[in-house]
């Protein structure tokens, strides 16, 4: 038996684990719509991830790419309390996802974690990690801290270094990254008992044996799925230069909060994104640009800030209606490059409950604009439910722009029982 019954994972995981453990907006000729390379595997089977899960670096002429996914199935065996236990896995590719190393186990193989994300810092990469005591009886009181691993050298197998950096609190939801300065890093995280939305700033961990500091930068009153899980903000970070920027879901009811912090300035009092009811954020920034990806009941919104200019308006990067080919959309991933151009993949649904069928399904969908969101290229399919009956659902995705025009989504994709998927990559130009 291999089913946990948990009821604090949101709609895909949780028909996942129980299982198997109006149109988008017209083309515009503001921007091309990106040629997308062949689906390359990144994971086994019976693997996932919730984004935030993909990064670049590069040494010399030489790129690499970073993932990091849940594996709940080890060893040929499904996890169990009494063991094998669920393992968050480290993974590093090459330039193009042709090729992809050994996984590098980053939990103990005798406790369970997820919630795997990762991010390249200069020559570092930052993995971190919730534990969870247990799986089949999963039980929402017991603690679940987060605890962050350092490779030291664009995650070659041999530069992991024995020590863990973890958290002080002991009850989250699920932590973000993103790197700080030339190879430090700051992770985001609520306080499931209190609701208080932390922010750890670390410096170059790979030769400082201290050097992290947290506080509180704000709250929410959001609760999970299962109110048993307590206060779930899901916050997001992003830095550029100097500059944090952090936001998160703000209430049960709806609304996205987001906070600001330039060089050695005070953190911005929190200020609203939206007060419609949202899910799926996301966060990017380059060059003191940031961008903020969500969804709501009629779409995928955007909205920019930056040191400069502030706020920008509310933008809808995609549409979706009951009479649509699009009914619904979650998940979204967002990424910049250049001076002004941003990219947003999302999972948008055929269905109205998100649901696969036997010849229907979710789309992992891209749309990028030459100007900041004020119009869009075409939407291009990055994972296609007709691709094959193992991927009726393409959710989750993870994305990265480089300097040229290349673009990195990773997603998950399942069949429509959920009872296979593994992490998948795309590389696009355009």
């Amino acid at each position: 038996m291999h089913s946990p019954g948990r009821t604090r994972r949101n709609r895909s995981l949780g028909a996942l684990i129980a299982a198997g453990a109006a149109a988008l907006l017209t083309a515009q000729t503001a921007f091309a719509a990106v040629d997308w390379g062949p689906v390359r595997e990144v994971s086994p089977a019976y693997t996932y991830n919730f984004g935030g899960s993909l990064a670049r670096s590069t040494k010399g002429d030489t790129s690499y790419l970073h993932a990091a996914y849940t594996a709940v199935r080890i060893g040929g065996d499904f996890v169990d309390d009494n063991g094998p236990f669920a393992g968050v896995y480290y993974r590093r590719g090459n330039s193009s996802g042709s090729d992809w190393k050994t996984p590098k186990r980053l939990n103990p193989t005798g406790k369970h974690a997820e919630y795997g994300t990762v991010i390249s810092s200069g020559r570092n990469v930052y993995a971190a990690y919730v534990s969870i005591e247990h799986w089949i009886n999963y039980d929402p009181a017991e603690p679940r801290p987060v605890t962050m691993r350092i490779n030291t050298n664009h995650g070659a197998a041999s530069a992991w270094l024995s020590r863990k950096i973890t958290t002080l609190e002991t009850r989250i939801d699920r932590p973000a990254l993103a790197p700080w300065g030339t190879r430090g890093v700051v992770m985001t995280y609520t306080n499931a008992d209190t609701g208080d939305i932390f922010l750890m700033t670390c410096g170059d961990l790979s030769v400082e044996d201290s050097g992290c500091a947290a506080g509180n930068i704000g709250t929410t009153t959001r609760l999970a799925t299962n109110p048993d899980d307590g206060f779930e903000g899901l916050p997001v970070v992003a830095t550029s230069g100097g500059t944090i920027a952090v936001a998160w879901l703000d209430a049960t009811e709806g609304g996205i909060s987001y906070t600001t912090k330039v060089a050695e300035g005070d953190w911005t009092e929190p200020a609203s994104l939206t007060t419609a009811f949202a899910d799926g954020l996301s966060a990017a920034g380059k060059g003191g640009r940031f961008a903020f990806a969500w969804t709501e009941d009629n779409g995928v919104k955007l909205r920019m800030w930056s040191t400069n200019g502030g706020l920008d308006p509310t933008r809808t990067v995609a549409s979706v209606s009951s009479d649509g080919t699009y009914k619904a959309a979650y998940s979204t991933a967002v990424a910049l490059a250049g001076e002004d151009t941003v990219g947003v993949a999302f999972a948008a649904c055929r269905r109205a409950d998100c649901g696969g069928g036997a010849s229907t399904g979710v789309d992992l969908r891209w749309r990028q604009s030459g100007n900041d969101g004020s119009t869009w290229g075409s939407a291009s399919t990055v994972g296609s439910y007709a691709a094959s009956s193992s991927r009726r659902i393409n959710d989750f995705p993870s994305a990265v722009m480089s300097s040229t025009t290349k673009r990195y989504v990773t997603f998950t994709g399942l069949n429509k029982s959920f009872t296979s998927y593994r992490i998948f990559l795309r590389v696009g130009t355009g």
